[in-house]
Protein backbone atom coordinates (compact mmCIF):
# COMPACT_ATOMS: atom_id res chain seq x y z
CA UNK A 1 0.00 0.00 0.00
CA UNK A 2 3.05 2.32 0.60
CA UNK A 3 4.52 1.85 -2.61
CA UNK A 4 1.00 2.84 -4.25
CA UNK A 5 0.44 5.78 -2.39
CA UNK A 6 4.56 6.70 -3.18
CA UNK A 7 3.63 6.15 -7.27
CA UNK A 8 0.60 8.12 -6.98
CA UNK A 9 2.26 11.43 -5.65
CA UNK A 10 5.14 11.16 -8.19
CA UNK A 11 2.59 10.30 -11.21
CA UNK A 12 0.65 13.16 -9.59
CA UNK A 13 4.19 15.64 -9.50
CA UNK A 14 4.88 14.77 -13.06
CA UNK A 15 1.05 15.46 -14.07
CA UNK A 16 0.88 19.21 -12.18
CA UNK A 17 4.82 20.03 -13.56
CA UNK A 18 3.40 19.12 -17.29
CA UNK A 19 0.34 21.17 -16.40
CA UNK A 20 2.00 24.12 -14.98
CA UNK A 21 4.25 24.13 -18.35
CA UNK A 22 1.21 24.10 -20.43
CA UNK A 23 -0.35 26.44 -19.20
CA UNK A 24 2.53 29.26 -18.38
CA UNK A 25 5.06 28.38 -21.19
CA UNK A 26 5.64 31.03 -23.72
CA UNK A 27 8.28 32.04 -25.91
CA UNK A 28 10.96 33.70 -23.95
CA UNK A 29 12.02 37.11 -25.79
CA UNK A 30 14.13 38.95 -23.55
CA UNK A 31 15.35 42.39 -24.68
CA UNK A 32 14.98 41.69 -28.50
CA UNK A 33 16.63 44.63 -30.60
CA UNK A 34 14.44 46.14 -33.96
CA UNK A 35 14.64 43.80 -37.07
CA UNK A 36 16.10 45.83 -39.90
CA UNK A 37 16.21 44.67 -43.28
CA UNK A 38 16.72 45.58 -46.62
CA UNK A 39 18.97 48.28 -46.35
CA UNK A 40 20.48 50.66 -48.81
CA UNK A 41 22.35 53.19 -48.77
CA UNK A 42 22.55 55.58 -52.07
CA UNK A 43 24.47 59.17 -52.53
CA UNK A 44 20.96 60.95 -53.22
CA UNK A 45 18.27 59.25 -50.93
CA UNK A 46 20.77 58.95 -47.81
CA UNK A 47 19.66 55.32 -46.26
CA UNK A 48 16.38 53.20 -46.69
CA UNK A 49 15.28 50.20 -45.06
CA UNK A 50 12.63 48.61 -43.10
CA UNK A 51 12.52 47.91 -39.59
CA UNK A 52 10.33 46.83 -37.30
CA UNK A 53 7.83 45.95 -40.94
CA UNK A 54 8.02 50.01 -41.91
CA UNK A 55 9.62 51.39 -44.53
CA UNK A 56 11.17 54.30 -43.74
CA UNK A 57 14.18 56.09 -45.03
CA UNK A 58 16.90 58.24 -43.63
CA UNK A 59 18.65 62.07 -44.38
CA UNK A 60 22.28 61.67 -42.83
CA UNK A 61 22.82 65.28 -43.72
CA UNK A 62 19.91 66.81 -41.40
CA UNK A 63 19.55 62.81 -39.04
CA UNK A 64 15.68 62.97 -39.96
CA UNK A 65 13.71 60.30 -40.92
CA UNK A 66 10.88 60.37 -43.52
CA UNK A 67 8.35 58.55 -45.33
CA UNK A 68 7.66 56.70 -42.45
CA UNK A 69 5.25 54.06 -44.00
CA UNK A 70 4.03 50.09 -42.88
CA UNK A 71 4.95 47.76 -45.57
CA UNK A 72 2.23 45.98 -47.80
CA UNK A 73 2.59 42.42 -47.44
CA UNK A 74 4.46 39.97 -44.31
CA UNK A 75 7.29 38.64 -45.24
CA UNK A 76 11.10 39.11 -45.61
CA UNK A 77 12.14 42.33 -47.44
CA UNK A 78 15.60 41.94 -48.88
CA UNK A 79 15.93 45.28 -50.71
CA UNK A 80 14.55 48.99 -50.69
CA UNK A 81 14.83 52.04 -53.16
CA UNK A 82 14.15 55.10 -51.09
CA UNK A 83 11.48 54.04 -48.88
CA UNK A 84 8.56 53.61 -51.77
CA UNK A 85 10.01 50.60 -53.26
CA UNK A 86 10.71 47.29 -51.87
CA UNK A 87 11.38 43.77 -52.86
CA UNK A 88 10.20 40.71 -51.27
CA UNK A 89 12.55 37.82 -50.33
CA UNK A 90 9.94 35.79 -52.95
CA UNK A 91 10.74 38.18 -55.68
CA UNK A 92 7.10 40.48 -55.02
CA UNK A 93 8.40 43.98 -56.36
CA UNK A 94 6.11 46.80 -54.28
CA UNK A 95 6.01 50.40 -55.03
CA UNK A 96 4.19 53.21 -52.91
CA UNK A 97 2.57 55.62 -55.07
CA UNK A 98 1.99 58.69 -52.84
CA UNK A 99 -0.94 58.40 -50.49
CA UNK A 100 -1.27 57.42 -47.44
CA UNK A 101 -1.46 52.80 -47.55
CA UNK A 102 -1.11 53.00 -51.89
CA UNK A 103 1.28 49.95 -51.86
CA UNK A 104 0.78 48.58 -55.51
CA UNK A 105 2.15 45.44 -56.43
CA UNK A 106 4.59 45.70 -59.89
CA UNK A 107 5.37 42.14 -60.36
CA UNK A 108 7.56 39.50 -59.67
CA UNK A 109 10.94 39.14 -60.03
CA UNK A 110 10.81 35.36 -60.48
CA UNK A 111 9.18 33.03 -63.22
CA UNK A 112 7.07 31.30 -60.68
CA UNK A 113 6.89 28.14 -58.30
CA UNK A 114 9.45 25.22 -59.55
CA UNK A 115 7.22 22.52 -60.48
CA UNK A 116 7.73 19.27 -58.32
CA UNK A 117 6.18 16.53 -59.86
CA UNK A 118 8.68 14.79 -61.24
CA UNK A 119 8.48 13.17 -65.16
CA UNK A 120 8.23 9.79 -65.67
CA UNK A 121 11.14 7.85 -67.70
CA UNK A 122 8.92 7.66 -70.86
CA UNK A 123 8.48 11.08 -70.73
CA UNK A 124 11.91 12.25 -70.40
CA UNK A 125 12.82 9.89 -73.46
CA UNK A 126 9.45 11.37 -75.49
CA UNK A 127 10.97 14.79 -74.67
CA UNK A 128 14.51 14.21 -75.73
CA UNK A 129 13.70 12.79 -79.28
Amino acid sequence: MQRAKAFFFVCAGLFLLALGYHLGATNAHGQSGAVIEGVNWTTSNGLSAVVNGIALGFDPNSGAFYAETPVPAPGHVIETSGSDRLVYENGDVWVHEGSPGAWVLKGNLGSGPTPAAMKSWGQVKVDHR
